[in-house]
């Protein structure tokens, strides 16, 4: 394989503000990934690929958006030296007493280039670190806390509105729709249950708080916030309206 110019991916906070980098450099002996980040709490905190290349942290749950840990193996969550563990599964990194971490992992596991393991998929990848320890058994995500710096490996494909009704990647990642909050109609784990029309996904099912999207005919997305019952319409700011809204029932996700 040609050695080719690594990759520096920039860590930001929920804030937007730049706090470490991660490299990717990939060669005959697989990818090397070399991280630096700062300002966390001295310990153990994990980090991970996470499947889509988004880091928007406006959201009640900061760098949502980023999704479930990426798995194009379909393998169980595990530590990096595990038999089953997803291609992003790095294990934990160990910040100082001042809040600085750095670590670097060798890995076969996916690639830069193409394939069926490469980062650059259409939806993208983000790398993610997070509060908490990984502890490297817990499914799906090894119960690692909140998400406290991400950064964007790929950019999704995306699909311009123009095109035709917004998928969920294209309305969050382009700022092109605004949300809307509306409550829930049971204060429990929400599920979308949706009129003829609707398209039914699970997103971001390696969170704490589990989410379902559906896009609508009319190209409206609905997203469930289970944190704070409520459902985010993201719609075109200059349409005239949200219609068609799918109401919430009880979910055991």
């Amino acid at each position: 394989m040609r050695e080719r110019k690594p990759l520096e991916v920039p860590l930001l906070d929920p804030a937007g503000a730049a706090i470490g980098v991660a490299t990717f450099s990939e060669g005959d002996g697989g990818v090397m990934l070399s991280l630096q980040v700062e300002g966390l709490e001295p310990g153990e905190h994990a980090w991970h690929l996470h499947a889509m290349g988004m880091c928007d942290s406006s959201g009640l749950e900061p760098f949502s958006t980023a999704g479930p840990h990426w798995n194009p193996t379909a393998k169980m969550h595990g530590g990096p030296n595990d038999e089953q563990h997803h291609a992003g599964d790095f294990g934990n990194l160990t910040a100082s007493e001042d809040g600085l971490a750095a670590a670097e992992i060798t890995t076969s596991d996916f690639t830069l280039d193409d394939g069926p393991t490469s980062v650059n998929d259409e939806d993208g990848t983000a790398i993610i670190v997070h509060e908490g320890m990984d502890d490297l058994v817990s499914q799906p995500a090894g119960n690692s806390g909140a998400r406290y710096a991400c950064g964007v490996v790929a950019e999704p494909v995306m699909m311009p509105v123009a095109a035709g009704p917004p998928t969920p990647e294209a309305s969050v990642a382009g700022s092109l729709l605004t949300p809307e909050q509306m409550p829930f109609s049971e204060d429990l784990l929400g599920q979308l249950q949706a009129p003829d029309g609707f398209e039914i996904a699970v997103f971001a099912q390696g969170l704490s708080n589990p989410r379902m999207m559906a896009v609508g005919p009319n190209g409206t997305v609905y997203v469930t916030q289970t944190a704070a019952n409520t459902v985010s319409a993201l719609r075109d700011p200059d349409s005239d309206g949200v219609a068609d809204t799918p109401e919430v029932v009880a979910s055991n996700l």
